[in-house]
């Protein structure tokens, strides 16, 4: 199987990444984005999925609002997809 899409390292794609360490003032922790896209610069495709019945925590929503807000005020155009699954 080739292409870009696939995963070079299948073992580490199932890896937990804990962040809980990482941390500011005890509050702010770093996020990740599930799935980005840029097309020529100009649009950027962001995707964010969760567990069926999972919400998307208040710091990581604010994070990831204000990354398609400071794309959109810098000249380009960004939407966000959060996507559920089972």
């Amino acid at each position: 199987m080739s292409g870009h899409s696939v995963l070079i390292n299948p073992h580490s794609a199932g890896q937990l990444l804990d962040y809980s360490g990482l941390h500011f003032e005890n509050q702010i922790v770093p996020t990740d984005v599930d799935a980005f896209m840029d097309f020529g610069n100009r649009v950027f495709v962001f995707v964010e999925a969760k567990r069926e019945g999972a919400t998307i925590p208040t710091g990581q929503r604010l994070a990831l609002e204000r990354l398609v807000a400071a794309c959109c005020d810098g000249g380009r155009h960004a939407v966000l997809f959060v996507a559920t699954h089972k």
